[in-house]
């Protein structure tokens, strides 16, 4: 992982893949990776702190939706308790 100017630049070597992740993505990404799993509102309030996202959080489900996207991809993994 390489973090660019607020954007995250992965390369998963299983696939050969590069991805070039938002500045939303990035934050989740660091986030999970600074306190490993957490809840989509843990991430949600944690994402809060950092006035520059909240215009990229809006009203809607962004951390979730933001978490699907990176899921599809391979880079997280959702689990249901």
């Amino acid at each position: 992982m390489r973090v660019w100017e607020g954007q995250m630049v992965v390369f998963d070597p299983y696939s050969g893949d590069t991805h070039c992740l938002d500045r939303l993505a990035t934050a989740l990404i660091s986030c999970l990776a600074e306190r490993g799993p957490a809840t989509t509102e843990r991430l949600r309030t944690h994402l809060g702190d950092f006035p520059d996202l909240v215009s990229d959080l809006g009203e809607g489900d962004a951390p979730g939706s933001a978490l699907e996207e990176l899921e599809k991809l391979g880079l997280v993994q959702s689990v249901n308790r």
